[in-house]
């Protein structure tokens, strides 16, 4: 995302998968890399202090979206956390 958001173009659209067309797509962009950048560092935080996988989701993110059983957990907020982690060693 950070490359796309930094393409020296005039303009950035972006087309999303749901059908969406979003005329500003670089701040769009930017605002999804610091909520991540954000999530991250707080997901992080309370790892250091022992809480655990779903701990963490439920503090940060709450309940999980509709997609996590019909894709059994594979989109998944715990899955967006464990990953999370799993970057930071």
């Amino acid at each position: 995302m950070k490359k796309i958001a930094e393409l020296p173009t005039k303009r950035l659209i972006l087309f999303t998968a749901l059908g969406r067309i979003v005329p500003d797509g670089r701040k769009a962009l930017q605002t999804c890399i610091d909520y991540l950048e954000d999530l991250s560092r707080e997901a992080e935080n309370l790892a250091q202090k022992g809480l655990s996988v779903t701990a963490i989701r439920e503090k940060l993110i709450g309940e999980d979206t509709s997609l996590a059983p019909l894709t059994e957990g594979d989109f998944s907020a715990d899955n967006l956390v464990k990953s999370i982690l799993r970057s930071k060693k």
